[in-house]
């Protein structure tokens, strides 16, 4: 399936409706992912299905344009989403009184996921939206196709002699910062906290921007949005206080053949969970693991600690905001674990030797949290694979995927019976309401163990 994303104007329209702006931008639009029309309607009046739709183009460019930092870069957050967060991820948000089409976007810093679903019918509303699809498209392409939209609405207000309008003050401020490192990096950072261009607290950017000299830029752009939520300042704080406690002292064996494949696989095109399979399985052939389980032991040994180290594990005092693994010179690890159950330190340690694998040089932590970004994606992936390979299940459960089944391969693995059904269900073996019914039966959480695309 294409990954395309694009929104066409098919079609100026007249109206005398709404402001000046408005009414030079009123345009059937047509907005498309892949084969999949967003627009697509079913209008009462004509008795008809359309592949577009009338709208104003205005004010959907004004909602691109206002809510472009955290489109581009704020995760959706695990659990309910706020109000505050729908509002600039929902195209529902843009206002006016128009029936918009109920596309949601959600980013994973390299890639947008773009869904909808079809809408429901109502009475005095003469077209209602059927498309329902959820696709995951390029972050630059999403940037291109918005870019071209935007310029074409700037473009149609100014041949009209509308050279002044809100619409190319704020793009203009985004294209700006968007040119400046130094800018882009604090609107990055502000949007994945969760705040709109100027709203955040300035102290809290400050330590961010302070901390990426010694912990590594790409690292603190996966910490920002863990330290989501009604006080971003005091979970930082925690996430400092957990970095300077004594942990696992680890210094993984990491053979030449696996660095050449970690470097290659940074460099693949690949999606996350693709990056993070590939690599898993390489490691698994470099370890000599072929297809058994990876017992805690031989896991132990990869990370050069002792036998019984995960089994005694120092435990934080209250649960730390995220896991970590702090690089204290180019082989040493300090190991920071927030998983209680063997299971999930198993797991939440693949993903750290999956990050020390695939990590800049430059980053000196390894944030591990439950957050959907693309480097958490390629953690929990390489954690499945690595633990318990998709071709050993399947020839394990022989196409019984009952709950008793499940639960004594996860047994067989060293993982929770979720983290089985998981793999099952990303590599398509089985359908996502498999997965959707366990997580709501889940009362301890995932441990880390829910790697979902």
């Amino acid at each position: 399936m294409s990954d395309a994303f694009s929104i066409a104007v098919v079609d100026w329209l007249s109206t005398e409706c709404g402001t000046r702006e408005d009414r030079r931008t009123s345009a059937l639009l047509r907005v498309a992912c892949g084969e999949h029309i967003a627009t697509r309607v079913e209008d009462d009046w004509s008795q008809s299905v359309h592949p577009h739709v009338r709208l104003s183009a205005y004010l959907m460019a004004m909602w691109f344009a206002g809510s472009w930092w955290r489109l581009r870069w704020e995760p959706a957050p695990e659990g309910q989403r706020s109000p505050d967060w729908r509002m600039s991820h929902e195209l529902r948000s843009s206002g006016g009184g128009i029936l918009w089409p109920p596309l949601l976007f959600e980013s994973d810093s390299e890639s947008i996921d773009v869904s909808c679903l079809p809408t429901v019918a109502v009475r005095e509303e003469p077209v209602r939206y059927i498309e329902s699809f959820r696709v995951t498209v390029p972050g630059e392409t999403f940037e291109q196709a918005v870019d071209a939209f935007i310029g074409l609405v700037i473009a149609r207000l100014q041949s009209a002699g509308q050279n002044e309008t809100r619409l190319l003050t704020l793009w203009n401020d985004v294209l700006e910062e968007r040119r400046d490192p130094d800018a882009f990096f604090y609107r990055r950072l502000e949007a994945s906290l969760g705040f709109d261009p100027d709203e955040a607290p300035e102290p809290l950017i400050a330590q961010l921007q302070r901390m990426a000299a010694t912990t590594g830029r790409e690292a603190i752009e996966e910490i920002a949005p863990a330290c989501t939520g009604a006080n971003p300042g005091r979970t930082l704080t925690q996430v400092l206080d957990f970095s300077r406690t004594e942990g696992l002292r680890a210094r993984p064996d990491v053979p030449d053949l696996l660095v050449q494949a970690a470097r290659e696989s940074r460099q693949e095109k690949a999606r996350p969970w693709e990056r993070g399979w590939q690599l898993a399985n390489r490691a698994r052939a470099v370890y000599g693991l072929e297809h058994r389980p990876v017992t805690t032991r031989d896991l132990s040994e990869i990370l050069g600690m002792g036998a019984d180290a995960l089994e005694n594990t120092p435990r934080p005092s209250s649960p730390p905001p995220m896991g970590l693994a702090v690089r204290q010179d180019a082989d040493v690890l300090n190991l920071l674990l927030r998983r209680r159950p063997l299971v999930g330190r198993r797991f939440e340690t693949a993903r750290l030797l999956a990050d020390h694998l695939l990590a800049a040089d430059s980053d000196t932590w390894l944030p591990t949290t439950d957050l959907k970004t693309a480097r958490q994606k390629s953690q929990r992936a390489f954690a499945a694979e690595f633990l318990c390979p998709i071709a050993a299940i399947e020839e394990r459960l022989q196409g019984d995927f009952s709950e008793a089944s499940i639960d004594e391969a996860g047994e067989h693995f060293g993982v929770s019976p979720l983290a089985v059904r998981s793999h099952l269900v990303n590599h398509g073996v089985l359908p996502r309401f498999y997965l959707d019914d366990a997580v709501r039966s889940e009362s301890t959480g995932t441990n880390g163990e829910h790697p979902v695309h």
